[in-house]
């Protein structure tokens, strides 16, 4: 089995709420709620040896508030909540990007066009893709005054677990 690891923000028991029935019939990626920052990190094995520089990077950024208050669908039946303002969500995955350029957000899958979310469901096969009948949108705020290392693996062949909580801001 191998592991990986990820940096993401875990959002608060509200959104967990919300999105815990949705994510278990349909993500099934042995994870919670999150918005993903960074993944693939580095490797399980060297994330204390990462740590100091995670830390140092996190102290620059100040926490920031967030609304998860839209739904949208991506292509291939991916449906997700995200947040608004997104430009504070991809201000910090840019520092942590600079900060770690050999591990860009979903590998560099994406490019420039990273577009945070929180998945609700994932349909691997776009012709598997239910007619889900998605609730209101939710309006949901929150700071972001830390972010989670987690450690597991995709598939979820070990449960995502998280290793580190690391605080943003010089005054924490």
């Amino acid at each position: 089995m191998d592991l990986e690891s990820a940096i993401v923000i875990i959002p608060p028991h509200d959104v967990q709420a919300f999105a815990a029935p949705w994510r278990e019939r349909y993500a099934r990626d042995g994870l919670m709620a999150h918005i993903t920052l960074l993944y693939p990190w580095v490797p399980p094995q060297d994330v204390d040896a990462a740590l100091p520089q995670l830390k140092a990077v996190c102290t620059r950024i100040k926490p920031i508030q967030i609304n998860l208050n839209r739904t949208s669908v991506f292509p291939g039946g991916v449906y997700v909540l995200e947040p608004s303002p997104v430009e504070p969500v991809l201000a910090l995955i840019a520092e942590l990007a600079a900060a770690f350029p050999d591990y860009p957000p979903y590998g560099g899958q994406f490019g420039a066009d990273v577009r945070p979310h929180l998945t609700l469901a994932d349909f691997q096969d776009a012709g598997d893709v239910p007619d889900l009948d998605l609730p209101p949108a939710p309006d949901f705020h929150f700071v972001v005054d830390r972010v989670h290392v987690l450690i597991g693996s995709h598939p979820p062949a070990a449960p995502w677990v998280p290793h580190w909580v690391v605080p943003l801001g010089a005054s924490r």
